[in-house]
């Protein structure tokens, strides 16, 4: 995976059959396990009897919550073990065991408009779906990766919009978009209350290392991992702007 974003899948489309467009290209299988992305505003419903919490490494936690309620989600965390949502500090939501919902005051079938530039699946099969939510006989191998010009909003989840009448769930998929690099600054000083948590290149907790409150240090650049941004401090090792000035 490349650390920065720059166009990180771009190639034409190829038609073939009744509909159905060949993949931009196939993502390395190391690639599935890419950490965090920003999905901005989102809603999920638990719709299985009980939805283990995990905490962003994967690992499953005492907690579950129950079938038909709903909860904010704002980033998605794809793992080897499949994607997840958070759903408070270091809580994840298997996304197998949820409907999403995204920019839930949208309805219906509406573009984009640059908001993502393609989707790349992370379920081990994706189904494919018509406008209504019903579901067709075609499904998106895992890692493949997929243009998107629309975004269909249904009582059943958010669907992304691959060929004609034909869209894959905003659940067994993430998304990405071409993004900028930032200037760098040199030196960053922690401004959290809490200590401020260390990532590694794919947005992951490096489990055990923090940076304290009101102390210096020196960067050599600004990242974006996944939409997030993130300083360089140190070999695989960054911490979130949100935790610094």
């Amino acid at each position: 995976m490349k650390l920065i974003q720059k166009s990180l899948l771009a190639a034409s489309l190829l038609t073939i059959g009744a509909g159905l467009v060949s993949p931009i290209t196939n993502v390395n299988a190391s690639n599935i396990n890419y950490g965090l992305t920003n999905i901005g505003s989102g809603v999920i419903t638990i719709n299985v009897p009980k939805a283990i919490v995990y905490d962003q490494n994967g690992n499953p936690t005492t907690k579950a919550l129950t079938q038909g309620s709903k909860w904010k989600v704002d980033l998605q965390n794809t793992l080897n073990s499949g994607s997840y949502y958070r759903v408070a500090t270091n809580e994840f939501i298997k996304a197998s065991d949820v409907n999403l919902i995204l920019q839930n005051y949208l309805k219906g079938r509406v573009p984009l408009n640059g908001v993502l530039d393609g989707v790349v699946v992370t379920s081990t099969q994706a189904p494919l779906y018509d406008i209504n939510g019903k579901r067709l006989s075609k499904s998106l191998l895992q890692g493949t990766a997929w243009k998107v010009e629309h975004q269909n909003n249904l009582p059943s989840g958010t669907y992304y919009s691959v060929a004609t009448n034909e869209y894959v769930k905003a659940s067994d998929v993430r998304g990405y978009q071409n993004t900028k690099v930032f200037p760098s600054k040199d030196i960053i000083t922690v401004i959290s209350k809490r200590p401020a948590l260390i990532y590694n290149h794919n947005g992951q907790i490096i489990a055990g290392r923090t940076l304290m409150n009101g102390t210096k240090w020196q960067s050599n650049g600004y990242y974006i991992i996944g939409k997030v941004g993130y300083y360089h401090v140190g070999n695989d090792e960054f911490v979130s702007v949100a935790d610094v000035q």
